[in-house]
C-alpha cells in the first residue's frame, strides 16, 4: 500500500509538472511573438542614424545576448542533463539552449538597451549644430516582391552605411544609372561616434 500511495503521488508530481512545463512553453512563445512584432515596429519607427562604434556592438548588441544567454540557460538546465548522455550530446544540448537563450535575450534586453541608446543619441544630437555632408552614391538596392526594401547605400568615415527610402524617391536614379550620383545628408553628432540624420537628398 505504502509503495502504491508513491507511485501514485508521482504521476500526479509528473502530471503537474507536465502542466507547469505546458504553461511555460505557452508563455514562453507568446513572449516571443510579442518581441518579435515590438522588433519589427520598433525598427519601423527608430530615427535613422549613421556611424560605427565598438562600443555599441559591446554594449548594445553582445552584453545584453551574453547575460541572458547565460542566464537562461543556467535556468533551463538547473536539474542537469541525462548522465547516460554521451559528452558531445551534452555539449549539443547546452549549446542549442545557449543559442536558443541568446536570441531570446537580445530581444527582450537587447532592444530595450537599442531604444536606450537611440533616445540619450537622439537628446544628445538635437545640441548639437547640422552639418552638411555629401557623400558619392555606392549604389540604389531595389527590392521585389510587396514587402520590397529600397535603400542607398554610401560610404561613410570607412563604414557601408545605408539609408531606407521609396520606390519613388529613387526610380529615376535606378532608370540612369549610369550617372554619377551624391547623396547630400544634414547630420548632428551624437554619442558615441553616431551621427542622427536630419534629412537627405540625392543629387546628380
Amino acid at each position: 500500500m505504502h509503495s502504491e500511495g508513491k507511485k501514485s503521488e508521482s504521476k500526479k508530481a509528473s502530471q503537474a509538472q507536465k502542466k507547469r512545463d505546458w504553461r511555460n512553453e505557452k508563455i514562453f512563445g507568446a513572449v516571443c511573438v510579442a518581441l518579435g512584432l515590438l522588433f519589427l515596429a520598433y525598427q519601423q519607427h527608430k530615427p535613422p542614424v549613421i556611424g560605427h562604434s565598438l562600443l555599441y556592438v559591446i554594449f548594445i548588441q553582445v552584453l545584453p545576448s551574453l547575460i541572458g544567454g547565460l542566464a537562461l540557460t543556467a535556468y533551463f538546465t538547473k536539474g542537469g542533463i541525462n548522465e547516460t548522455v554521451a559528452l558531445w550530446k551534452k555539449t549539443l544540448g547546452f549549446g542549442v539552449v545557449f543559442l536558443c537563450a541568446s536570441l531570446f535575450s537580445f530581444a527582450a534586453l537587447g532592444l530595450p538597451a537599442d531604444a536606450g541608446f537611440n533616445y540619450l543619441n537622439y537628446k544628445v544630437a538635437k545640441k548639437q549644430p547640422v552639418t552638411i555632408v555629401t557623400l558619392p552614391v555606392a549604389k540604389f538596392h531595389e527590392g521585389h516582391g510587396r514587402r520590397a526594401t529600397y535603400k542607398i547605400y554610401f560610404d561613410f568615415e570607412g563604414n557601408t552605411e545605408s539609408l531606407s527610402t521609396s520606390h519613388e524617391s529613387i526610380k529615376y536614379y535606378i532608370a540612369h544609372k549610369d550617372k554619377k550620383n551624391y547623396i547630400r545628408i544634414n547630420i548632428r553628432k551624437g554619442i558615441w561616434n553616431y551621427y542622427l540624420v536630419e534629412d537627405w537628398a540625392v543629387v546628380e
